[in-house]
């Protein structure tokens, strides 16, 4: 019991960030798309590495249908996990690349320069069996290096995230033998830094997604989930609420399949 309510009031504390969004006097709404593209493989039985490109494009105005109208983010990341435990996890990413658009409010923002950005991350993850699903705790800190358009050099930021997240499994739907598992979980960031410095804020965004993956082939896996977000501007009286439509596809243990011997360790999104 003591367990079960220590797991129910951090989902609540969590919760209770959102209405910092209503902090902010002016708010937009957007529409994107979010394509991500992993492959992953085993170094040993508890070492993995992972490759991932992702890519979310927006609509160019609140009232535009087409959600793949210009671009707003890519990513381009290698990391490794290694399993402490069969609970606890520690992976790094030692480098990747970045660049994003601000989020459209009117259809001639598109023009605007993206920003650049080299980040670096570690985090921490500690997966907990409950009663009915399985509750993963994940912190991690990213150390970003961001080119804004107009700046001479890089400028530094860290942002601190914290995410609860939710997983069951569940039999019957498409195979006896292969579950669909579905996947809620709550993402807060903070930041702070050279690059914010004059935000009004730590606060940066809180993302809450909801989903369903299913491994449609051997080792290959289709995610498709909503997520709905918040994120507080600069000045701190506005504040973007972000509708984003999720597809990813996941090549798990990409040459070790043709092996004899595969381990596959437990990944997170």
């Amino acid at each position: 019991m003591a367990q079960n309510f220590r797991v129910y009031f951090r989902f609540l504390l969590v919760l209770m960030l959102m209405p910092l969004a209503a902090i902010s006097q002016q708010h937009y709404t957007h529409q994107l798309s979010w394509l991500r593209l992993t492959v992953s493989d085993t170094i040993s039985s508890k070492l993995e590495w992972q490759l991932s490109i992702q890519r979310r494009s927006q609509n160019n105005h609140s009232t535009d249908p087409n959600i793949f109208h210009s671009f707003q983010f890519e990513g381009y990341s290698l990391s490794f996990e290694y399993s402490v435990s069969e609970k606890f996890g520690i992976a790094v990413m030692p480098l990747g690349f970045y660049r994003s658009h601000t989020l459209n409010i009117v259809p001639t923002d598109w023009e605007r320069p993206s920003t650049k950005e080299w980040r670096s991350n570690i985090q921490l993850s500690y997966e907990t069996n409950a009663r009915y699903f399985t509750l993963l705790n994940r912190l991690s800190m990213d150390y970003r290096r961001r080119d804004f358009a107009g700046s001479d050099h890089y400028l530094n930021n860290w942002r601190l995230r914290y995410m609860l997240r939710f997983e069951k499994d569940v039999l019957g739907i498409f195979s006896d033998v292969k579950p669909v598992t579905f996947t809620i979980f709550d993402e807060v960031f903070f930041q702070s830094g050279e690059a914010v410095k004059n935000n009004k804020y730590l606060f940066d965004q809180n993302r809450l997604f909801g989903g369903a993956s299913y491994e449609i082939f051997r080792n290959t896996t289709l995610t498709l989930g909503y997520a709905y977000g918040f994120q507080i501007r600069p000045s701190g009286d506005q504040c973007d609420y972000i509708n984003s439509y999720y597809a990813a596809l996941t090549f798990d243990n990409l040459f070790s399949q043709f092996s004899k011997t595969k381990t596959k360790l437990k990944r997170n999104m």
